[in-house]
């Protein structure tokens, strides 16, 4: 039986092509359908802190792997010219300095994490990996993975939060407020969320059926970590809605359900409110949503993350009596049916 060889090169080849073509359907998808293959809102979050937006550094990145697969063509088609060698290698060592340094600024600064430029980093240590192997240059390899390491490390010695300034104080990012507790100022529930967020959805239609007990225990602010432009055109609408008058909880769900409406101009203001709420969530190294922020006291300050996990918390603490039960064909309904807390309760301990 004869023994069948895959030429190095044409795995370095397929590599590129691979990675060229996930970013590209990835700019597809930003550019005519207003969706993304990365489904957390981490990518959202890593994209504000690009200068020129997340969409233009996906259209630059797929831009350069098919730069890069044109260079590669050409090496291999003239083996002989030196040029086109020394340019793979340029591309090679650039290309891991930047990610390095891209990865370092989200896992080391953000603590946050965009799944892209993860796939794009794994993308990158299978080229190097191809490519050294193809030219049979371990040396190659680990010169390119001192870069990376390089550039992702140089993040740990930088002080970021100090250039960039304290984070904004919670109340300066409200964009929905209630101030009907009788007990003043504190206990204030200070809650970040996402339009984006399918548990941030599942746990305002809990508390849409718990309003009125919640606002009567204490302060309520929503905070919104959207800021893209249809996003803040979405926010505007709701914070004009006669809902969010009655009950924030069932204004955001509303006004994340509506479809074929002509969304407003979008409010510069909520726009800063937005950026407040981001840089307070990313000073404070908070990882996910739903986040609760509660202010018991000016001395006190407790956060809970997870939809399940504030759920319980705010059960415990006898701040909701009542469970939404969605129903399978009207989902958008808030407060369509509701179960005992108790019940939630022991469905969450099981």
């Amino acid at each position: 039986m004869k023994k069948i060889s895959i030429p190095a090169h044409a795995v370095f080849f397929t590599v590129l092509l691979l990675a060229a073509t996930i970013l590209t359907i990835e700019v597809f998808l930003q550019t005519f359908t207003q969706t993304s293959l990365c489904k957390v809102s981490s990518c959202r979050v890593v994209g504000e802190y690009v200068h020129f937006g997340e969409l233009v550094l996906i259209q630059a990145g797929a831009a350069f792997f098919w730069l890069f697969l044109f260079f590669a063509f050409f090496a291999v088609r003239y083996p002989q010219a030196a040029f086109w060698h020394f340019s793979l290698l340029a591309f090679l060592y650039g290309s891991v300095a930047f990610d390095g340094a891209l990865l370092g600024f989200q896992f080391i600064q953000l603590r946050t994490y965009c799944l892209i430029c993860i796939g794009v980093g794994l993308g990158l240590f299978c080229v190097t990996a191809s490519y050294a192997w193809w030219k049979k240059s371990w040396k190659v390899f680990l010169l390119a993975m001192l870069i990376w390491t390089s550039g992702f490390a140089a993040n740990s010695i930088l002080k970021w939060d100090s250039m960039v300034g304290k984070a904004p104080k919670l109340k300066e990012s409200a964009l929905l407020k209630t101030d009907m507790a009788v007990s003043g100022d504190y206990p204030a529930y200070h809650l970040f969320f996402s339009l984006h967020c399918s548990h941030c959805a599942d746990l305002l239609l809990h508390l849409s059926v718990n309003n009125d007990l919640l606002i009567s225990n204490g302060n309520w602010h929503l905070h919104s970590l959207d800021t893209e432009k249809e996003d803040t055109a979405r926010l505007t609408l709701l914070t004009r809605m006669p809902e969010a008058q009655d009950n924030i909880f069932y204004a955001v769900l509303k006004a994340k359900e509506l479809k074929d409406v002509a969304l407003p101009v979008p409010d510069p203001k909520i726009a800063k409110l937005d950026k407040k709420a981001r840089a307070f969530f990313t000073a404070g190294g908070y990882g996910g949503i739903p986040l609760l922020v509660v202010q018991v006291n000016p001395a006190v300050t407790l956060s809970f993350q997870g939809s399940d996990v504030i759920l319980r918390w705010l059960y415990r603490q006898e701040l909701i009596e009542r469970q939404a039960v969605r129903e399978p064909e009207k989902e958008a309904a808030p407060a369509a049916q509701a179960a005992p807390a108790e019940q939630m309760a022991q469905e969450s301990d099981e």
